[in-house]
């Protein structure tokens, strides 16, 4: 009877024998997010505007053993930059104990409209990718105050004097 009991048990309740998720790779979640005006990250997105600056990237680690986490933003399509050009490059080593990395990061003015990712390495492996968009109005690139000169006629040469 008790055998009988114990194995309704175990086909009954097999979660609660079950052993937990192991997340797959070093990163267990990673996202961007606004900043919350106190230098810290806000809402989670993937589009932003030209004048959200810094992004914020948060990466949440599956262990706490000490690890190089590295963030580069990179833009994929953006008038004016090349692809892939580097806008922002930050690491960060942990400490024992540590799994929970903040990066923050932007252009020195705005951004420019388009798309880009924010690539995110542990121990120089690629690990994950986020991509977000940047919109709103163009940034423009200032022009100068040029204006065309006046044609003048050619000044006259003097004659070289005899002395």
């Amino acid at each position: 009877m008790r055998k009988l009991l114990l194995l309704l048990l175990l086909l009954l309740c097999p979660a609660a024998f079950a052993q937990p998720e192991q997340a797959e790779g070093p990163v267990a979640d990673a996202f961007l997010a606004f900043s919350n005006g106190e230098g810290g990250p806000g809402e989670e997105s993937t589009e932003f505007k030209t004048t959200d600056n810094p992004i914020h990237c948060v990466v949440n680690l599956s262990a706490t053993d000490p690890q190089t986490v590295k963030m580069n933003l990179v833009a994929v399509r953006v008038a004016g930059l090349r692809e892939g050009s580097r806008i922002v490059s930050t690491s960060y080593t942990t400490k024992q104990g540590e799994n929970i990395v903040q990066f923050s990061g932007g252009p020195a003015k705005v951004w420019f409209v388009g798309k880009y990712r924010a690539e995110i390495f542990v121990n120089d492996k690629l690990e994950k990718t986020l991509e977000f968009d940047v919109k709103g109005t163009a940034s423009v690139v200032p022009s100068t105050s040029f204006t065309e000169k006046q044609k003048q006629p050619p000044a006259r040469r003097r004659a070289p004097r005899k002395n």
